[in-house]
């Protein structure tokens, strides 16, 4: 009867250790899905804040694109007026000194080459003496 009674005790001490057992592992399971579920949470709050600031910033990179596409288009017709105003304002008076640029460098041109002309025959009149 004794060794019944030490069986049934070993046998109901085996059986409260493994159901104790199970317990804790499914205590620990629910408390990592919690932990799991609570950092899921938070990483889907961060990636809401995260979707937020990349809109504000895309605004705001727009907003700040539009600005230089007007200063652009701005200094293009500045430019494009100057340009303009220029060539109506000199346009005649250059071309004018252009002419007569010319026309000097024509007449200097021929001088040069006559008094070279002379310069060449005078050479050739004193190798001959």
């Amino acid at each position: 009867m004794k060794r019944i009674m030490t069986r049934l005790f070993f046998a109901a001490v085996v059986a409260f250790v493994l159901s104790a057992g199970c317990e804790k592992k499914e205590a620990i399971n629910t408390r990592q899905a919690k932990l799991v579920g609570a950092q899921n949470l938070q990483l889907k709050q961060e990636i809401q804040e995260l979707k937020a600031q990349l809109e504000t910033r895309k605004n705001t990179y727009q907003k700040e694109l539009l600005k230089q596409k007007k200063v652009v288009n701005d200094l293009k017709n500045q430019n494009e007026d100057l340009r303009a105003k220029f060539n109506t304002e000199f346009g005649d008076e250059i071309n004018d000194m252009m002419v007569s640029m010319a026309s000097s460098f024509g007449e200097q041109n021929k001088q040069l080459r006559e008094e070279n002309e002379q310069l060449k025959k005078q050479i050739e009149e004193l190798k001959n003496k």
